[in-house]
């Protein structure tokens, strides 16, 4: 099967950006977060809360984190398509987080570029630490 995605405009960043597969679930990013069947590419949900995303990490659960750029949004959206947690201007002082990891409990953000700067989120509580 093939998907033909949206047609967006130009930007310094990739638009459409493969966030992975879990279960029976492909992820895509475009003007939101898209879930389709991995056997047959059927449309199961979208989410617009959140916007193309610049790192991203899948839970066990299923369950996606989600960092977008500038100011450093972090968004986790369940395997239905439900927000979860939108955090906007998790960190002002910084730009353009490119890792997440999944820590036991604990999502770990980390923007190389900038000095390592090391965010932590709660995957229970959202609360943020550093």
């Amino acid at each position: 099967w093939t998907r033909e995605t949206e047609h967006l405009g130009l930007t310094e960043s990739t638009h459409i950006r493969s966030i992975g597969i879990s279960g029976e679930l492909y992820y895509y990013a475009d003007d939101g977060i898209t879930a389709i069947r991995v056997k047959d590419g059927a449309f199961v949900w979208k989410n617009i809360d959140v916007y193309t995303p610049c790192a991203f990490a899948i839970g066990e659960d299923g369950t996606i984190y989600l960092c977008c750029h500038y100011d450093l949004d972090f968004a986790a959206i369940d395997k239905y398509g439900n927000t979860l947690a939108h955090i906007t201007a998790l960190a002002p002082d910084s730009l353009w987080p490119d890792k997440i990891e999944i820590e036991g409990d604990k999502v770990k953000i980390t923007e190389t570029y900038n000095d390592n700067k090391v965010f932590y989120v709660d995957r229970n509580t959202f609360e943020v630490t550093r």
